[in-house]
């Protein structure tokens, strides 16, 4: 039976469990109430998913507990993601049926990690793949005791056998296991996971460094805890949570279809003669066009909003983004997608549908109408991008 392209990379897999009220992330409870804290997971969850699929060259994968919700998480994955139902008497068994699946499936290395690590850099996982050319285990300690990331060569029951999971010795007691079995162990920097109210601080604390497009699930779920605590500075509204829902949709739909591409596809022609690359940098500066509309319109400044030639402007951003690199279209992507996420995040109810005149328009028109419109146009180019990555990821180019 001949391995397929996916099987012959490295493969990445988030060890994902449903989130259920009462019995997730309970530790975290308080501050958080049940039905929070496992809101709070899936917003975890979400940007690991999409953290990992920024990974060039790995086969994502999702482990999923209990394996009755597995159908649950087609909706939060991309569509070569695959989906793994696992059930077992610990994390340890998880991870041994998972790893060992992997492996057997034909993937040169297989790599665990958690879902509850948000901030984990990129880099940690590149490390880890690299790491496995030479090492028999890569592992990526936890600052608790417990570890972020397990990576195999080879399946190895017996470093799942025996350990004290959910304590602070799991990583200690795997080290030792691992020099009894006489295996070279390459150990990645520390990182955290955000189980107890001080992580949820650090994590807080950890984002208001970050750029405002990182982890953008975790942050409108602070956000908005925030918000409901009372806590809210006067230029945070009561955000309009059904239009968040829809721009994170099509966030998922765009960026799903250029996850884990390599670089030199993006220059494939995706749309009449335009390159992949050509149309989401397009999208992004439609995406600034139509959000500094919204902006007039609430500010009361609709004879601000610009109109334009479509053919002459598109031409023009174009060629104005020609030279970039993926990584700078794909940055203005993300910070577009971050503004508008921003904008449906703190405007009232009233400020998103009232009504102004336009210069566009012999009637009047309101920021909803305006963020209809750019949805209309994402979804548009989607359906392209899908067909683009057909051809140049599934389609084995």
């Amino acid at each position: 039976m001949p391995v397929s392209e996916e099987s012959k990379r490295p493969a990445l897999v988030i060890m994902a469990k449903r989130p259920a009220v009462g019995r997730t992330k309970t530790r975290l409870c308080p501050p958080l109430e049940p039905a929070e804290a496992a809101a709070f997971y899936e917003a975890m969850l979400r940007d690991t998913i999409e953290s990992v699929a920024r990974l060039d060259g790995v086969q994502l994968a999702i482990a999923v507990t209990p394996p009755e919700a597995t159908e649950d998480f087609r909706s939060l994955v991309f569509p070569d993601a695959a989906l793994l139902p696992v059930a077992g008497a610990d994390i340890g068994d998880c991870l041994y049926q998972v790893l060992g699946r992997l492996l057997a499936d034909g993937h040169p290395k297989a790599i665990a990690i958690d879902s509850d690590s948000p901030t984990l850099p990129v880099a940690h996982l590149r490390q880890a793949v690299d790491r496995l050319d030479e090492a028999d285990v890569v592992l990526g300690p936890c600052e608790d005791g417990g570890y972020y990331l397990i990576g195999l060569k080879q399946p190895q029951p017996e470093l799942f056998r025996d350990i004290a999971w959910s304590t602070a010795q799991v990583t200690a007691q795997t080290l030792a296991r691992a020099e009894a079995l006489g295996l070279s162990v390459a150990l990645l920097p520390a990182w955290y996971d955000v189980d107890v109210a001080a992580d949820l601080e650090r994590l807080q604390g950890e984002l208001a460094s970050l750029p405002d497009e990182a982890l953008r699930h975790t942050r409108c779920f602070l956000m908005e805890q925030v918000r409901r605590a009372g806590t809210v500075t006067s230029e945070k509204k009561v955000g309009c949570d059904d239009w968040v829902a829809r721009i994170e949709a099509a966030a998922a739909k765009v960026s799903g279809s250029f996850a884990g591409v390599p670089d030199d596809a993006w220059l494939d022609v995706a749309e009449g003669s335009w390159t992949a690359k050509d149309v989401v940098g397009h999208l992004a500066a439609w995406s600034d066009l139509l959000l500094d509309g919204v902006e007039a319109l609430v500010q009361g400044r609709a004879d601000a909003v610009q109109t334009v030639d479509i053919d002459a402007w598109n031409a023009k951003q174009i060629a104005a983004r020609r030279d970039w690199t993926v990584g700078q279209v794909r940055s203005a992507w993300d910070a577009a997608l971050a503004r508008a996420l921003d904008l449906a995040g703190r405007l009232s109810r009233e400020e998103i549908d009232r009504q102004s005149p336009v210069p566009w328009s012999d009637g009047p028109a309101s920021p909803a109408d305006v963020f209809d419109l750019w949805l209309l146009h994402i979804e548009q180019h989607h359906t392209g991008l899908a067909a683009w990555r057909a051809r140049t990821r599934l389609g084995g180019k």
